[in-house]
């Protein structure tokens, strides 16, 4: 199967969006981006990112799980291409595979036009939720297809920060 058939697996019912057996809700980016700000402001940026970021790294996991489950013979590259394509349909923003090697594990990737864009601006450093789903997501694919190897990540440029557009590299720990 196609990703671009897997799409179609969005169902509507009675009022909810469903896809892989979980609901799911579409918000405006604007509020998403509101909504963190305001947390910020009551608990603190170390206090918001950890909140988030743990919510981020469930959803990696349990993206990864359901596209492996669904998509079995696609290549971890295909399914890497897929994850993003699956967040740019949920409005996250553009992503591009720019770099892709399995052995040794290295991968870049860029995502403009982000749902932070304009919103969070003036950061001291990277706060891109996007890749902490990102590196949840690949750590489970790799694992699921039996790949078990350690990677490190660095975001190298964040809209949040002032950058066009959002990059991270990722490699293989020696």
């Amino acid at each position: 199967m196609k990703f671009e058939d897997h799409i179609k697996q969005f169902q509507l019912q009675r009022g909810a969006i469903y896809y892989a057996g979980r609901r799911l809700v579409i918000v405006e980016a604007e509020y998403l981006a509101g909504l963190q700000q305001k947390m910020e402001e009551i608990i603190g940026t170390d206090g918001t990112f950890a909140i988030i970021r743990d919510a981020s790294l469930e959803g990696g996991r349990r993206i990864a799980k359901a596209l492996v489950t669904m998509f079995k013979d696609l290549l971890p590259e295909e399914l890497i291409k897929a994850f993003f394509k699956l967040l740019e349909f949920g409005g996250f923003g553009l992503s591009e595979l720019k770099e892709f090697s399995l052995d040794p594990f290295k991968m870049t990737v860029t995502c403009e036009n982000t749902y932070l864009a304009g919103t969070i601006t003036g950061a001291s450093e990277p706060r891109c939720l996007f890749f902490t789903m990102a590196v949840a997501f690949i750590e489970a694919l790799l694992k699921e297809k039996g790949y078990d190897k350690e990677f490190t990540y660095e975001e190298t440029q964040c809209v949040a920060k002032g950058d066009n557009i959002c990059e991270s590299k990722f490699s293989q720990n020696d």
